[in-house]
């Protein structure tokens, strides 16, 4: 079954949401695939006479497509990095030897027997689950999917806890499907937007710009540039 179809995709959440005239309506396509698709419908206020389809997660909308094998490729034309498109993407993991929730397991046991006592169970079980596994050589935990790093040395007391490794890994500039289908589009998209989102850096207001840096280029001694830019 599709992650998709699934209760963390809000399958039948949405499944409940369609009445009778609604699927009277769109009549090309199934409910079943718009459903999976994250669509739900939507009445333009400009045309309260007719409906769309509207993407429940990155409300994208269109019109109904001819058939159900149009839907997901509309939709990936209109917001290629909507959670459902990424889930049904074409991506596939950079290492493929770590793609079993076991052999991860068991390099993060390794781990906590060897060199982080202070790490639980549940906590390994859970990094296991987002993707992470121990890489001995490089001293690191990797996420399998989207190569994800994080120093051993990151495995503090003060740094276990399942937020800090989930925004962590949101940070990667890799959309990662393996952390997207363990924590759901949902959440997906609030660590992606805030991931996005410009910092705010705080001014100092005794900060002055010294007068011996040039206010134009062509202030600057020719010898001072790289030749590359002549």
């Amino acid at each position: 079954m599709s992650m998709l179809e699934t209760d963390l995709f809000g399958f039948f959440d949405r499944f409940d949401c369609w009445t009778e005239d609604d699927n009277e309506f769109f009549d090309k396509t199934t409910l079943v695939e718009r459903c999976k698709a994250g669509l739900i419908p939507e009445r333009p206020c400009e045309e309260p006479d007719k409906l769309r389809l509207k993407c429940e997660f990155c409300e994208a909308t269109f019109s109904e497509p001819d058939t159900d094998d149009e839907i997901l490729a509309i939709h990936a034309m209109i917001s290629s990095e909507c959670p459902i498109i990424v889930s049904e993407s074409a991506l596939e993991p950079m290492i493929v030897e770590f793609e079993s929730d076991d052999l991860r397991l068991t390099s993060l046991e390794l781990l906590r027997a060897t060199q982080c006592p202070h790490l639980d169970r549940e906590f390994i079980a859970k990094l296991a689950s987002e993707g992470f596994y121990f890489d001995e050589r490089i001293q690191m935990i990797k996420c399998f999917f989207c190569i994800t790093t994080i120093p051993v040395t990151r495995l503090t007391k003060t740094n276990l806890s399942e937020v800090y490794f989930t925004q962590f890994h949101s940070k990667s500039l890799v959309q990662c499907k393996q952390l997207l289908n363990v924590i759901g589009p949902k959440k997906f998209m609030e660590l992606r937007d805030s991931r996005q989102a410009p910092a705010t850096v705080p001014v100092d207001p005794n900060f002055k710009v010294k007068k011996s840096v040039p206010a134009k280029l062509t202030d600057v001694p020719k010898n001072e540039f790289s030749p590359a830019f002549y």
